[in-house]
């Protein structure tokens, strides 16, 4: 009986301590992380005994996201207090400049907490499970989006009570690359373009490729135009003769980050006036005119030699 009483005591002073070190580990490690994730938990009037819950990024792919992607989003959801949490639901919240594919809202039935997780750890595991969740979420990133720390919001309720909305940070790269074209003139033979890069970062591997309907005649298929850092500009030519006031440019290149993207230019070309072009035509006043030349030619090549001769005569 007696033992009994003891061991009783000893697994609650377990259950405590276990709480505790969650408790001081879950802040430290907000500590640690605080540069690339969020540690969120209820303060106010927290009682270790109520299930409260502990969300967190756990990681997010790519990363950094970049504007125009998607990534893959996993949030890590832990409750510390004592008591399971019951019917406990998480719907995401997305804000500028994110958006979600599919269902925004997750269900649990139910999420252990501290005192049934310990219950159920095994011998070999070194951390309770059955009291945490991992929530996976499909998201986008609105290509007008600049570089920098973002907020996702997602929002807990439990037992029909909403415990908290949390703020989970996403950083989204300065990696992408803006292009300027400006055309700069036509020769009768090919057109001739300026291309800046007018982005924060460089730009590698550029090939510039053009729509051929918009060509009256056959044209250059692309242009690799190498490496672009910031500011830089280079020339480049296209043989033939734009369609169209306004023609539209295909540029792909690889940002810093290893990753290959694309961009559509729309480019201003403007009234070009076009050279006639030369008649290259062998016509019969062409032979008139070489023949004339040749009874020409010959008449003064003969004259010079009768007034040759006819001063060694005399």
């Amino acid at each position: 009986m007696i033992q009994n009483i003891k061991t009783a005591k000893a697994n609650q002073l377990f259950i405590i301590f276990f709480v505790v070190v969650s408790f001081m580990a879950i802040s430290q490690f907000g500590l640690v992380a605080s540069k690339t994730q969020e540690i969120n938990y209820s303060t106010s009037s927290w009682n270790y005994r109520d299930a409260t819950f502990f969300v967190k990024v756990l990681k997010y792919e790519p990363y950094p996201v970049s504007a125009g992607d998607w990534f893959d989003l996993w949030i890590k959801v832990q409750n510390v207090g004592q008591n399971d949490a019951k019917n406990a639901e998480f719907k995401l919240i997305p804000e500028f400049p994110f958006s979600v594919q599919g269902s925004l809202v997750k269900n649990y039935k139910l999420i252990s907490g501290t005192i049934n997780a310990y219950k159920q750890m095994m011998p070999d595991d070194t951390h309770a499970q059955a009291n945490q969740i991992i929530l996976k979420y499909r998201v986008y990133v609105d290509p007008s989006a600049i570089g920098g720390k973002y907020i996702l919001k997602i929002k807990t309720t439990a037992d029909g009570n909403t415990y908290s909305t949390y703020n989970l940070p996403i950083e989204v790269a300065k990696s992408k690359v803006n292009f300027s074209i400006v055309f700069q003139n036509y020769n009768g033979a090919q057109s001739s373009f300026i291309i800046t890069n007018t982005g924060e970062n460089p730009a590698n591997n550029i090939i510039v490729k053009s729509v051929n309907s918009q060509w009256k005649s056959s044209i250059t298929k692309s242009k690799n135009l190498g490496k672009l850092n910031n500011g830089d500009f280079t020339g480049f030519t296209f043989s033939g003769i734009p369609n169209d006031k306004k023609i539209q440019f295909d540029i792909s290149y690889t940002d810093i980050g290893g990753v290959r993207r694309n961009i559509i230019e729309n480019v201003n070309i403007g009234d070009i006036k076009i050279a006639p072009e030369e008649n290259t035509e062998f016509g019969y006043l062409d032979a008139l005119m070489f023949l004339v030349g040749i009874f020409v030619g010959m008449f003064i090549i003969i004259g010079s030699r009768k007034i040759y001769y006819k001063k060694r005569g005399n």
